[in-house]
C-alpha cells in the first residue's frame, strides 16, 4: 500500500515538473527572439558589429520575432551590408542581400529603411544611381513616417 501510494506521489511530482516546464516555455514565448535582439543592441553599443550581425541573425531565424523587432534587425544588417559601412569592424559588403533587407524592412512600414533606400538610390551606395528610384523611396519614407505619427497621434488622444 505504502508503495502505491510514494509511486503515484512520484508519478504526480513528475507530472507537476513537466507542466511547470512547459507552462514556462509557454509564458514567455518570445524571449529568444527578445533575448538574441537585447544581445545584438547590447553588441551594437559596443561596437562590437560582427557579433551584432550573429544576434540579429538569430533574432530573425525565431518564429516569435515581434514585426517591430523584425523591422528593426533587417534594416540594421540591410544597411550594413548594402553600405559596406561596418567592413571595418568585420562586417562585409553583401549589396544584394543588403537590398532585400532594407526592402523588407520597408515592406514591414519601417520609415527609417525606406529612407536608406532613398539615399542608396540618390548616392548610389551599394546600388546603381537613380534618382527617379531616390525621389519615389524618398516619399515612401515620409509617407511611412507620417502614418507611424498619425497612429502614435492616435494612441495618445486616446
Amino acid at each position: 500500500m505504502k508503495t502505491k501510494l510514494i509511486k503515484r506521489l512520484k508519478a504526480g511530482f513528475q507530472l507537476g515538473i513537466l507542466c511547470l516546464s512547459l507552462s514556462l516555455t509557454l509564458v514567455s514565448p518570445g524571449a529568444d527572439a527578445d533575448d538574441a535582439i537585447s544581445r545584438a543592441s547590447a553588441a551594437m553599443k559596443a561596437k562590437n558589429y560582427s557579433q551584432a550581425v550573429v544576434e540579429l541573425e538569430a533574432a530573425l531565424r525565431q518564429e516569435n520575432l515581434s514585426e517591430y523587432s523584425e523591422a528593426w534587425a533587417k534594416s540594421n544588417l540591410g544597411w550594413w551590408f548594402l553600405s559596406g559601412d561596418r567592413e571595418e569592424q568585420g562586417v562585409p559588403a553583401q549589396p544584394v542581400k543588403g537590398f532585400r533587407l532594407l526592402l523588407d524592412s520597408a515592406r514591414l512600414g519601417n520609415p527609417w529603411a525606406a529612407g536608406k533606400l532613398g539615399q542608396a538610390f540618390f548616392d548610389g551606395i551599394g546600388l546603381p544611381k537613380n534618382p527617379a528610384a531616390a525621389r519615389n523611396w524618398y516619399r515612401i519614407a515620409s509617407e511611412l513616417a507620417d502614418e507611424k505619427s498619425e497612429e502614435y497621434r492616435e494612441k495618445t488622444n486616446g
